[in-house]
């Protein structure tokens, strides 16, 4: 489980033949893109969340109600909507 990096790519056939590169690729750490229609959206100081779409999101962020400012939200999985 304490692996970083995956195993080689092979070919799959016992011939010698590895058709592969050899090269250990690296995982990808990044979360998956959200593609729910509701995007979360959190306050960094106080953990509050909020769903809210993508429309809105596109007008601005929403306000933490405790006065924190504006909460942060994945701009990626707003970007790509054609709304």
């Amino acid at each position: 489980m304490g692996d970083t990096k995956r195993k080689p790519v092979e070919d799959g056939d016992d011939d010698g033949d590895d058709e592969g590169t050899g090269k250990d690729e690296p995982l990808n750490n990044k979360p998956p893109r959200q593609s729910t229609r509701m995007h979360k959206t959190e306050c960094t100081e106080c953990g509050y969340t909020a769903r809210v779409s993508a429309k809105w999101l596109k007008v601005g962020a929403p306000l933490c109600p405790a006065a924190h400012g504006p909460m942060e939200y994945d701009v990626g999985a707003v970007e790509g909507t054609d709304h």
